[in-house]
């Protein structure tokens, strides 16, 4: 299923600790963004949140550990 969500372009990657950083450059701030509709029908089944980092502009989805 993480194969599948990745190549729909959004990335599910879980996130151990509390401080979420980014999966590309590391940068060590990502803002949370809205949701797509396909975002929230997968928070049904997985806790996703959709995150934008600040740095370089990647967004995509992380898992949401305090669920």
């Amino acid at each position: 299923m993480i194969r599948f969500l990745h190549s729909c372009s959004t990335s599910l990657l879980p996130v151990l600790s509390a401080e979420r950083s980014c999966p590309l450059c590391n940068a060590p701030h990502l803002d949370r963004t809205k949701r797509r509709f396909v975002d929230r029908l997968l928070s049904l089944v997985v806790p996703l949140r959709r995150y934008r980092c600040v740095a370089c502009g990647w967004e995509g989805n992380l898992w949401n550990n305090s669920r």
